[in-house]
């Protein structure tokens, strides 16, 4: 199987610390390759509480720089504004405990 055989099916979850919270979005392996080829896309997360009220979020890949995430809400809350490489990136169709990274933390 080639490496770029094993992106073109299952999923890829990418989570975010934001302190006392934690913001995942899972998204294709297709999609995760075009975003690490330095594609810029925005993509609507799955939204989320806070204070009782819910927010939508939104994550932002190489839209600053490559390489960059800004994950924010429609209401002006900025969750990360950093690199992909400071979220933890899960690749659910490799089973290879590499692929699950944390590469520095984001407070």
């Amino acid at each position: 199987m080639s490496d770029s055989s094993k992106y073109k099916s299952g999923e890829v979850t990418i989570t975010v610390d934001f302190g006392y919270d934690i913001h995942s979005l899972t998204i294709s392996h297709r999609t995760y390759m075009r975003i690490l080829k330095g594609v810029s896309l925005t993509l609507k997360g799955q939204g989320f509480y806070c204070e009782g009220e819910r927010e939508q979020d939104y994550w932002a890949f190489n839209e600053t720089d490559p390489g960059s995430l800004w994950v924010y809400t429609e209401e002006g809350r900025d969750i990360i504004n950093d690199e992909l490489s400071a979220s933890w990136v899960y690749d659910q169709g490799v089973t290879s405990i590499a692929h699950m990274n944390r590469f520095k933390s984001v407070c």
